[in-house]
């Protein structure tokens, strides 16, 4: 007698549980697609380095892996609660679904913190770019700047051959000391590009280094 009743509890358990069951079928599908994703999306960071759009691709994939999670807790929480109506409280079909309840928080745990994590990549990233977007129209600015002087210093040089002749004493002198300039100022430019490259370089590497850091951490 007891036997039939626990054959015909576990049938209307499997009955009451069947939509259930389906969900986190295609649910765990889901998250096997998304598993491969991720391997795929943390593959091309490690060849290309971290870009914003990779990152975002991988934040993207780790909110829907998450989301997918809390729906497979969602339904072995409403097999729990049938589990409880037929076996019991104590029953060992309830206590099974509590312990792939606390297994499925534990993931929904560890992903809120590579969620954080990738997170923490996209803005140092982002920083790091908008410093090394500032450093460059530094440069640019700084470099239009020397190239105006630059044309100045020839225009000056155009005139005073003009007003004075080529081969006046006051001429000779004044183009020297227009010539001495506009080499200075090359020099100028060339140092200051020089400098600002090193500078931008720098930067790249230090950001490497610290989003290489953010992976390992």
């Amino acid at each position: 007698m007891a036997r039939t009743k626990t054959s015909e509890a576990k049938i209307k358990f499997t009955a009451d549980t069947h939509e259930y069951n389906e969900g986190l079928s295609k649910a765990s599908a889901a998250t096997k697609e998304l598993n491969n994703a991720l391997k795929l999306a943390d593959s091309e960071l490690k060849n290309n380095g971290d870009n914003i759009e990779g990152l975002r691709k991988k934040h993207s994939l780790l909110q829907e892996k998450l989301s997918v999670t809390q729906e497979k807790e969602e339904l072995v929480n409403q097999k729990l609660q049938k589990a409880i109506e037929i076996f019991g409280e104590n029953s060992a079909e309830a206590q099974k679904n509590r312990t792939e309840i606390l297994k499925l928080k534990n993931e929904e745990e560890k992903l809120r913190g590579e969620i954080g994590d990738c997170n923490k990549r996209i803005e140092e990233y982002t920083a790091v770019m908008k410093e090394n977007q500032t450093a460059s129209k530094r440069l640019s600015d700084e470099i239009k700047n020397q190239e105006d002087k630059l044309q100045d210093l020839k225009k000056q040089y155009i005139n005073v051959v003009l007003e004075q002749g080529k081969n006046s004493k006051i001429s000779m002198v004044n183009l020297k000391t227009i010539s001495r300039n506009c080499r200075m100022q090359q020099n100028r430019q060339e140092n200051l590009r020089t400098h600002w490259k090193t500078q931008i370089e720098r930067h790249l590497r230090l950001q490497q280094a610290v989003l290489r850091f953010l992976r390992v951490s």
